[in-house]
């Protein structure tokens, strides 16, 4: 159970042991067990709503943690990955990797071009422009690098 209550500031002339009063414009902060672990800091705002949202939101979470922040994987990191794991794990033929390599070159300069940083920014619509930018190359060729 978490508890927001205002931590006054000397100029505002509450006593800083006051956590009833509310109509000061001191900063809010947040004390109690979530989980297993026991939070007390500030939730960096003066605004009461605000500071109630935040803490219902985590405490349906069951965690103060971020939940995007463990998500937000990079476009770069994934290619990386999945290149490593092409060549060092899967052994494919050298033609598979110069064809997969040639497609994550093309990608990565898309995304950089439309300034796509994370995977989650890479829906439906996006792949379809990306797959449209390959009008250079006749359509039995990207069906041939599409199935590599």
């Amino acid at each position: 159970m978490l508890t927001i209550f205002r931590r006054h500031l000397n100029s505002c002339g509450r006593p800083r042991e006051d956590r009833t009063y509310r109509r000061c414009h001191c900063p809010i902060h947040v004390e109690g067990k979530l989980g297993k672990d026991f939070l007390r800091q500030s939730l960096e705002t003066q605004n009461w709503a605000l500071a109630q949202q935040r803490v219902s939101e985590a405490e349906a979470r069951g965690s103060w943690d971020n939940p995007d922040a463990a998500t937000a994987v990079t476009v770069a990191d994934t290619i990386d990955e999945f290149e490593s794991d092409a060549e060092n794990n899967r052994r494919l033929n050298q033609s598979t990797l110069k064809k997969y390599k040639l497609m994550f070159k093309q990608l990565r300069a898309f995304a950089e071009h439309k300034g796509i940083r994370y995977m989650k920014e890479l829906d439906t619509p996006t792949l379809r422009q990306f797959q449209q930018t390959w009008s250079a190359i006749g359509p039995r060729t990207v069906l041939k690098s599409w199935s590599a």
